[in-house]
């Protein structure tokens, strides 16, 4: 069976870092209601925040999500669209562990 709950957590761990595939992806979750409530108007901001990284089939769905927001709901994920900056990444979170030294 799939989890979608548990797709979508990591997908927005990855969108947060600015992983565009993962904001397509989770976009498609809020627009469908898979493992989060719908929701057009975090769809709209995913999809929108993957076009602006260069994403074509993001820009398309944002555009059709575009027309079926309130103006201000639309106006409001716009602001976090531009306001949207990712995490930087961990670097020690890939760093190899310390070296432990083995009595004789």
């Amino acid at each position: 069976g799939k989890n979608y709950a548990e797709a979508a957590h990591w997908f927005e761990a990855a969108s947060n870092l600015g992983l565009m595939d993962s904001q397509f992806n989770l976009a498609v979750l809020y627009e469908r209601g898979l493992g989060v409530p719908v929701s057009l108007a975090r769809a709209y901001r995913w999809y929108a925040i993957a076009a602006a990284a260069g994403d074509t089939e993001s820009k398309t769905r944002a555009d059709a999500l575009a027309s079926q927001l309130p103006p201000a709901t639309k106006a409001n994920a716009d602001k976090a669209v531009s306001a949207f900056k990712p995490k930087p990444l961990d670097d020690a979170a890939n760093a190899p562990p310390p070296v432990t030294q083995i009595a004789p």
